[in-house]
């Protein structure tokens, strides 16, 4: 089949853009959480009732964060580790 000049330009152009976007979120930090994280809270205005800390790691959690065993770090608002892009999908 002939393709118009436009279009394989558009599939290119396609192409160029779906590499940089995985170039860029591979090498992005997705919300590591930082061993020396302090975390100020004001349990009687939060609610909470104790600071969370990671079982693996042993550093203080914010809520909705999860250690992931794959890169065996604790990630903020962690959703997933993303097995084709070798890192993991969080707050970031």
């Amino acid at each position: 089949p002939k393709f118009s000049k436009s279009f394989v330009a558009l599939c290119a152009i396609s192409l160029a853009c779906s590499i940089l976007s995985f170039l860029l979120v591979q090498g992005s930090d997705p919300g590591y959480i930082d061993s020396n994280l302090s975390l100020n809270v004001d349990v009687a205005e939060s609610g909470v009732d104790s600071i969370d800390y990671c079982n693996l790691c042993a550093n203080a959690r914010p809520f909705r964060s999860h250690h992931c065993r794959e890169c065996n770090k604790c990630v903020a608002t962690y959703d997933h580790h993303c097995f084709m892009l070798g890192t993991c999908i969080g707050e970031k």
